[in-house]
């Protein structure tokens, strides 16, 4: 049942089914650390097939339309992240990716509480002088100039934003350029990767990362470390990223046992463990 809140947590279940499982972990740890996290559930499809006996644990559940999937007539799931402003009940919004897994020592609360203040931020990992001919994720240098002289590499795996009329206008902006590249870019599972509709939006208006870097979870795949459990949760981290098309056995084995952990914790017999997305990006069309 939902509630009448004013903060809380989203997460979006689009198309495959593994999204689903890897929401609900992401959902037991938030709860773990604070069970009044208040935590909606943003689903297309047969995203949540799988755990619809455990839909109690979220607070609400709803669905996308159909249409903010769609992208020249064809599915593109992570266009739903560029709805999120609409999407939310929340007056302010956590958003963070399915594949994240939530350390059992900070709760969330701790979170909005250092972001307080601010009107929107995301995940960011450095900032570029575009004049130095970085090496970008989604573009070239290059043609990006065209929009300004420097540009932050992002992660859209978390979002933060209050619901405000500029705010609307900055994600209606992300749609408009996702829907519609102006430059040549890198496909992402196929498409048009968000994290470019916002780098440009970005270099467009004042909303910027409140800080570089800025990363409130461990992805292995970006730092290059394989770190051990003890050293992560003696940081600055709050969770644990497996995204990425690739999960090597480190990643699965710390994984693994936090959703061991939490599902314990919440009588769930069969858990959700971590799957090879290799296999899930193969059934995936998009453009």
């Amino acid at each position: 049942m939902s509630r009448n809140v004013n903060k809380g947590v989203c997460i979006i279940t689009a198309g495959s089914p593994y999204y689903g499982g890897w929401a609900l972990n992401l959902a037991m740890g938030l709860k773990h650390t604070d069970e009044k996290t208040n935590i909606t559930l943003l689903n297309y499809g047969l995203g949540n097939n799988h755990i619809k006996p455990y839909l109690h644990i979220f607070d609400n559940v709803i669905d996308i339309p159909k249409e903010m999937i769609l992208r020249n007539g064809f599915e593109s799931m992570i266009r739903s992240k560029l709805f999120l402003h609409d999407l939310s009940p929340y007056e302010e919004t956590i958003f963070i990716d399915a594949d994240v897994i939530w350390f059992p020592f900070k709760p969330i609360s701790q979170l909005f509480d250092e972001l307080q203040g601010l009107d929107f931020t995301i995940g960011c990992r450095s900032f570029s002088e575009l004049d130095s001919k970085p090496r970008l994720v989604w573009s070239k240098a290059e043609d990006l100039k065209q929009f300004g002289d420097k540009c932050y590499n992002l992660s859209s795996e978390f979002i933060y934003f209050r619901k405000s009329d500029k705010n609307d206008k900055f994600f209606d902006l992300c749609k408009s350029i996702f829907d519609n590249p102006p430059i040549n870019y890198t496909r992402f599972d196929g498409g048009v990767p968000d994290e470019l509709a916002f780098q440009i939006a970005m270099m467009m208006t004042d909303i910027k990362p409140h800080k570089v870097p800025f990363l409130p979870f461990y992805w292995e795949s970006y730092e290059k470390k394989m770190k051990k459990v003890p050293e992560i949760y003696n940081t600055e981290y709050y969770g644990y990223s497996i995204g990425g098309a690739a999960i090597n056995s480190h990643q699965k084995l710390i994984y693994d046992n936090l959703v061991r952990f939490y599902s314990s914790k919440f009588g769930i017999k069969n858990p959700f463990l971590c799957k090879s997305k290799k296999e899930l990006f193969k059934t995936r069309t998009v453009i």
